[in-house]
């Protein structure tokens, strides 16, 4: 394993939020100092000095089919292509709810979903939808992970509950053998084992949901 830091690298930034892999097998980074890109021998990097990034703190990353990078800051979204062209969208022109964005993910048919501090969105490349409705997510808990799993299904989780979006309605998750509250840090889909998600919580307890059957298990 190599470890990559500023004393034999050129990162642009210890303060990693996001990472990706594009495919090129580029590794994309969000950092609090811009874009980096690693392409095995050397890094790239992007800010608001010398690019069309939008924010230098770049909360989330996700990269799509055609090799473009989605960029989410506090300063809305950026479609970077990867060579030079940039495009932001923010909520002037977009209808989004907020321009502060936590998480992005792309799904099976390619629709970039966007969580930003007051709502969830998504892009299909010409449209922009906001996901409207009760959505249960209490605004007062910080959002800390976002993902959208391999049958299209939007899971979010705060520093108290974990929340999934089936299409039509939003819900929070029922786990089970849970108790109490827990701080969902991170949540990660399974594709192969079909809606197995992995939620990773501060005090280090990891649960499975979902699968065959549909269960929680905590590892």
């Amino acid at each position: 394993m190599t470890i990559y830091d500023k004393s034999n690298s050129d990162i642009p930034n210890l303060i990693i939020n996001d990472i990706a892999v594009n495919n090129n097998g580029n590794v994309v980074i969000g950092t609090n100092f811009g874009l980096g890109i690693f392409n095995g021998d050397t890094w790239s990097k992007y800010n608001k000095f010398n690019s069309g990034n939008p924010n230098n703190i770049v909360k989330s990353v996700a990269t799509d089919s055609q090799g473009n990078i989605w960029v989410g800051t506090s300063s809305g979204i950026a479609q970077f292509d990867g060579e030079e062209t940039w495009t932001v969208y923010k909520k002037a022109d977009t209808g989004l709810a907020s321009d502060d964005v936590f998480g992005l993910d792309i799904d099976e048919q390619g629709n970039v979903w966007i969580c930003t501090a007051d709502g969830v969105a998504q892009y299909d490349g010409t449209a922009w939808k906001v996901i409207t409705g009760d959505t249960a997510i209490p605004s007062e808990h910080e959002i800390l992970s976002f993902e959208v799993d391999s049958e299209s299904n939007v899971w979010v989780g705060n520093d108290n509950c974990l929340f999934h979006y089936n299409g039509a309605a939003w819900k929070e998750q029922e786990t089970g053998i849970l108790t109490g509250r827990d701080t969902w840090s991170r949540v990660a889909d399974f594709p192969d084992a079909r809606a197995f998600l992995r939620a990773v919580t501060v005090n280090g307890k990891i649960y499975f949901i979902g699968g065959r059957p549909s269960s929680t298990v905590q590892m």
